[in-house]
């Protein structure tokens, strides 16, 4: 998996919400130019080529609102990787607002870990988030991890 930063897909920081910014993502998966970014396996920069997308489905909050989408998801093949007979060739080019294996959107996570560490009910976290307990326990188990190893989700 490798992590595209948000000012790689919206230089000019124009975009004002999280529709606008996937439309960003999707024209960068158009362009097809990822000529310098680095597999994180091998560490070359310049090998990765468009292999091809999947859908993911992603929830983000927009001005309190929950907003259920699909994204397509580019995935890259390494060529460097493929020629070393590498079993791991392929790498998901994730937007880093889009956390592995999470369907909702990394600041709607952090924000309700906040909300909840400055006394809101979790009662009321879980509803507006449409959650359940296990949910959000496994994102705050997620987030001591990450503190204690010093790395993110």
């Amino acid at each position: 998996m490798i992590t595209l930063p948000v000012n790689k897909i919206n230089p000019q920081n124009d975009a004002k919400s999280m529709k606008n910014i996937i439309n960003l993502y999707n024209n960068y998966r158009d362009c097809n130019n990822f000529s310098d970014l680095v597999c994180p396996l091998c560490g070359n920069k310049g090998c990765l080529h468009f292999h091809k997308t999947y859908e993911r489905n992603l929830t983000y909050n927009e001005n309190g609102e929950l907003i259920n989408t699909k994204i397509e998801i580019i995935v890259c093949k390494c060529e460097h990787c493929e020629k070393a007979h590498n079993k791991q060739k392929y790498h998901a080019i994730l937007p880093e607002f889009i956390l592995p294996y999470h369907i909702y959107e990394a600041s709607t996570i952090i924000k309700a870990i906040n909300d909840y560490f400055n006394n809101s009910k979790l009662q009321e976290i879980m509803e507006k988030l449409h959650i359940t307990h296990k949910l959000f326990y496994d994102w705050i188990k997620k987030l001591n991890k990450a503190v204690m190893n010093k790395n993110m989700f």
